[in-house]
């Protein structure tokens, strides 16, 4: 009866044409591509780790910092500026943002060959310019993306968006998985990833075709180019916290140790992240539309949170827990070596993942420069740390750094918001309190286990039916949450 009861709400809300309702559709369709990108990811980053050796991934890790690096210096927020627009989706202001993005693109792709001799000599790798340069054609393909995808995020039609984006990274994996085999190395990796570059171009204009025109208009141009101003900076930071440790690592460490260190990365971000990538495209287009209602936009920051927090506090716990059999199981038994690294990564992701709805307030509202202060904070802790934390205590000392920037920056950014009144910090504090408790569950199965002679994979299967447990709770408390409020 209660399950009919669920199944009836469920069927309404989905043909319904409300904001509840287009959420709903959007989480769907982003769950679904989010859990085959991701399912995708995962076995690529086991068959690889089986394949290459960790210098591979090492190298890898610097191509991509190299080009996010780079891509930071000079983003000015298209998506964004399009989602938040009222005129988002008027002709005039997509050919201006089309051609902006393709431009920038172009005179980054040349910045970046200017720059490629100084890049491969710093790391002693001028062995392998040719593969940097093939990489930087990823940079030309997305910025030449179809400027009408951007509407399907804005309109929520993730049905649309998934395809491209999800699709995109399906052709890149997949590329990158079946040349491993063939080549044996490093290239597999490079050219998988222009390849999904090339797939989300190509798809975007196949799904959500737009012929750009040089047809613009004084207003919208203004508009756009006022967006961008307000970007300025906060990408930078964003690469500086993200990526400023690859470069320290990759300089200090070896390419082995790097390699090591990334693949943990990886892990350790695709559970939380996961569940950002199917809440964050829902937030920013429902601020953008209720940016005048205080009110609502605290009901909701409160809500997206705990959600975050409900769905990620448990399995960071288990996986923590459990991180050296788990590196074990998933890569092979030289990646348990950084199963401490690999626990703080969880713990930084979490809290970097649950700071994301304030983040997507600061940018519906059309103010990206209220996010500069937390960016700058956490960015500038970053560069402070990192150097002497990777020389003295090695890989863990990295994933400290970042852990330490990420909760102090967070703090004074749940002030700030709260000062602006978006906030009610009490009821805010109220949601961790959930988190805790359901991972508390993961964690007292965990230190009932090690007093038991269990086998490593036994002894992770019995915390991971737990954790399930603690999610079938934490279901319970969120349905009788929703029947009351409704």
């Amino acid at each position: 009866m209660l399950g009919l009861q669920i199944t009836d709400r469920i069927k309404k809300l989905y043909a319904g044409k409300s904001m509840r309702s287009l959420a709903l559709k959007g989480g769907f369709w982003l769950g679904a591509g989010s859990g085959l990108e991701y399912g995708l990811r995962f076995l690529r980053n086991i068959i690889l780790a089986r394949l290459l050796v960790p210098e591979s991934f090492g190298l890898m890790a610097i191509v991509l910092a190299v080009n996010t690096g780079l891509g930071a210096f000079t983003y000015i927020g298209i998506n964004e500026a399009v989602i938040q627009s009222p005129d988002g989706g008027e002709e005039t202001y997509l050919n201006a943002a089309w051609w902006l993005s393709l431009i920038r693109s172009v005179g980054l792709f040349a910045l970046a060959v200017i720059a490629l001799p100084w890049v491969v000599s710093f790391y002693s790798v001028e062995q392998y310019s040719a593969m940097f340069l093939v990489s930087f054609l990823s940079i030309i393909f997305t910025g030449a993306m179809s400027a009408r995808a951007y509407i399907a995020q804005k309109e929520m039609d993730f049905k649309k968006w998934m395809l491209i984006s999800n699709g995109g990274a399906a052709i890149g994996i997949l590329t990158a998985i079946g040349l491993t085999f063939w080549l044996h190395s490093i290239w597999a990796l490079v050219i998988g990833y222009v390849m999904e570059a090339a797939g989300r171009c190509l798809l975007s204009f196949i799904i959500c075709p737009h012929l750009p025109r040089l047809h613009f208009s004084k207003v919208h141009t203004r508009a756009l180019w006022k967006y961008a101003s307000g970007m300025f900076g906060l990408p930078v930071l964003y690469f500086l916290f993200r990526e400023v440790d690859v470069f320290v690592i990759g300089k200090l460490l070896s390419k082995r140790e790097l390699g090591l260190y990334s693949m943990a990365v990886k892990l350790a971000q695709m559970p939380v992240l996961m569940v950002s990538t199917i809440i964050n495209p829902l937030l920013m287009p429902m601020f953008s539309v209720k940016q005048a209602d205080k009110q609502w936009i605290n009901h909701a920051l409160i809500k997206s949170t705990g959600i975050i927090l409900l769905a990620g506090s448990p399995l960071v716990c288990f996986f923590a827990l459990y991180g050296k059999d788990l590196l074990t199981a998933v890569y092979g038994p030289q990646y348990a070596a950084v199963a401490m690294p690999f626990a703080i990564l969880l713990a930084a992701t979490l809290f970097r993942t649950v700071s994301t709805p304030i983040t997507n307030v600061y940018f519906a509202i059309g103010k990206p420069q209220l996010q500069r202060f937390f960016l700058m904070i956490r960015a500038v802790l970053m560069v402070l740390i990192i150097y002497p934390a990777v020389r003295f205590l090695g890989l863990t000392g990295a994933a400290c750094a970042g852990l330490f920037s990420m909760l102090a920056a967070y703090f004074f950014q749940v002030l700030r918001i709260w000062g602006l009144g978006y906030l009610d910090i009490r009821r805010y504090g109220t949601i961790f309190l959930y988190g805790i408790v359901a991972s508390m569950i993961v964690f007292a199965v965990w230190y009932a286990a090690g007093r038991m002679p269990l086998q490593p994979i036994h002894n992770m299967l019995v915390g991971f039916t737990w954790c399930a447990a603690a999610y079938v709770f934490l279901g319970a408390i969120a349905f009788k949450i929703y029947r009351k409020a409704a």
